[in-house]
């Protein structure tokens, strides 16, 4: 799970340059592609996942500083199902993105924990029929 919040971190990237270019690039080359990359990183220690996501939310939040305001009216293509939108969804697509598998996490988190924007905002657009049971730990 880490590994993919991590390429999601990466797909994010592409979406911020997608705006600032003002041209279409895919969030990931290729659905086959995404899956191999998430599936290649699976395997490494603890310390390296969550370095690997440290890194990874580090070059985002960089190239989200340098998008200018117009940047972020900037229309991007997102999803598996090639949703139309523009920039300015980037930061809420992230943190759904988060939010969702941190409950996949396993780690104490769970609905209760997410602000009521979240929650509104993730039932609204989300595939997902179910959330894993998570047990809270204190």
């Amino acid at each position: 799970m880490l590994t993919h919040i991590a390429r999601n971190a990466d797909a994010m990237v592409n979406l911020v340059t997608s705006a600032r270019a003002r041209r279409h690039i895919p969030m990931y080359p290729s659905r086959a592609e995404r899956d191999a990359d998430i599936e290649r990183g699976a395997g490494r220690s603890a310390e390296e996942l969550v370095g690997d996501v440290h890194a990874s939310h580090e070059r985002l939040m960089a190239e989200l500083a340098r998008m200018g305001p117009a940047d972020w009216a900037a229309p991007i293509r997102y999803g598996a199902d090639d949703r139309a939108g523009d920039a300015s969804l980037i930061p809420a697509l992230r943190r759904s993105e988060v939010e969702v598998h941190h409950l996949d996490l396993d780690l104490g988190y769970t609905l209760a924990h997410w602000p009521p924007t979240s929650s509104s905002r993730c039932s609204s657009g989300s595939q997902r029929t179910s959330v894993p049971a998570t047990t809270p730990r204190r």
